[in-house]
């Protein structure tokens, strides 16, 4: 295992995020760039970040999507995403050809075994345990029903993306 990896990946996400939100900001290549590399770093050091891919290409191509006329969509998606998806691609290679050259199994030692816990039973643990639950460790948490709304009218796209990526990682 590695050292801090969950505080890595999540460095390393709120990086691609910064990058990506001043891409939207101000359109860059090395900023995309930039985002997927540091989302292959994340991937690399912790696979279960790659739960945050999807919804960071989405992301991606809804601030393309906004940036160009309707009919240049394809045009700048095709122009812009590379730079963001050619890192990211060989970020996604590292952890099943390392699992490969390790346990001959891109699945890695213990293979895909799933959940053993029901939802229900580990949502509950997450949310309310009193030792377990997130609201102990993150009690800034209970302020979300005071801050999201002003912050979801003013950054509509950045809203939906913490969103999709709570959810996500829940």
């Amino acid at each position: 295992t590695i050292f801090l990896q969950h505080a890595s990946e999540s460095l390393f996400l709120l990086w691609t995020f910064y990058f990506l939100f001043g891409d939207a900001r101000r359109p860059d290549r090395r900023s995309r760039a930039a985002a997927g590399t540091t989302l292959a770093l994340s991937v690399a050091m912790r696979w279960e970040s790659v739960i945050a891919v999807p919804w960071l290409g989405l992301y991606l191509l809804w601030v393309i999507w906004d940036r160009h006329p309707r009919r240049a969509f394809l045009a700048g998606a095709l122009r812009e995403v590379p730079a963001f998806a050619v890192p990211l691609a060989f970020g996604l290679a590292v952890p099943p050809l390392a699992n490969w050259v390790k346990f001959e199994s891109v699945w890695g030692q213990h293979g895909n075994v799933g959940f053993n816990s029901p939802f229900p039973t580990g949502l509950y643990t997450f949310l309310f345990s009193s030792g377990d639950s997130v609201f102990i460790y993150t009690p800034l948490l209970l302020l979300l029903g005071a801050t999201v709304p002003p912050f979801a009218r003013r950054w509509r796209r950045e809203a939906v993306l913490i969103a999709a990526l709570s959810l996500g990682y829940l």
